[in-house]
């Protein structure tokens, strides 16, 4: 106990009818690590960066010049739902545009 008598957590200890729990607080902890924001943080902050998925369809459409649903859904491995998803969030994030709608749909770079 005399260990964590400076702690700013102290050790908790419960008690039950059969059981007892010790409760230690990490004082190997360190908060002066830099804290990695979240996507939407980056977002925000102009420092988006795609993901594995969305890199390899921004090469794809690199090297083609364009995409459709069914290419994307092929170069994935994914299904419809799943590909319209990754299209719809690079196309809020302006990494891609589209053009058509329905089969005539078709990505490209923005």
């Amino acid at each position: 106990m005399n260990l964590c008598k400076d702690c700013y957590v102290k050790p908790n200890i419960t008690v039950t009818q059969h059981a007892f729990k010790i409760t230690l607080p990490n004082l190997n902890y360190n908060n002066n690590h830099p804290q990695i924001p979240l996507a939407a943080e980056k977002q925000a902050a102009g420092n988006y960066y795609p993901n594995a998925q969305q890199q390899k369809v921004l090469s794809y459409v690199r090297e083609h010049g364009k995409i459709t649903d069914e290419e994307l859904q092929t170069l994935l491995d994914v299904k419809r739902t799943r590909a319209y998803l990754i299209a719809k969030e690079m196309l809020d994030k302006n990494l891609l545009a589209v053009q058509g709608r329905g089969l005539k749909k078709i990505y490209y770079l923005p």
